[in-house]
């Protein structure tokens, strides 16, 4: 059987010349480490980033599957590798006034081991309280 459009493998590779590339950062629209044709979001996204006001947000908006949240991602964790590391804010439970939670603010990192702490009291309070009212004593009365 004649292999009427057969290519020998020597022919299917072809060497790109290096002065045939070109770098990213020369090519109009292409941001490095940016999303292609959105100049725009890129710098409002970057200005957003260094307002460091409370009160200010960053909105992205676009068509789904087009890189919004792989974008912001990376950028937001780049920004962020520079900066300080930033205080934990906890939110906890205001007895006195529900309806306004009280804020704790703890050095970076605490607010982990706080919640595990919390959660740690919360189980030996439970099994501590049960086993007191559960006892003897407690039925009589």
């Amino acid at each position: 059987m004649k292999r009427k459009y057969w290519v020998p493998a020597e022919e299917l590779y072809r060497e790109c010349p290096k002065d045939a590339l070109f770098p990213l950062e020369e090519e109009p629209g292409i941001l490095p480490n940016g999303i292609i044709g959105q100049e725009r979001a890129v710098r409002a996204m970057e200005l957003g980033l260094h307002i460091e006001k409370q009160g200010y947000n960053i909105f992205m908006s676009g068509l789904p599957g087009v890189g919004k949240k792989s974008y912001a991602h990376t950028i937001v964790n780049r920004y962020a590798r520079k900066g300080k590391v930033p205080d934990d804010w906890l939110y906890v439970y205001n007895f006195e006034n529900p309806e306004k939670p009280k804020a704790l603010r703890l050095p970076p990192g605490v607010g982990c081991d706080f919640c595990h702490d919390m959660e740690q009291l919360v189980l030996a309070l439970r099994e501590e309280i049960s086993k007191a009212l559960g006892g003897e004593e407690y039925e009589k009365q």
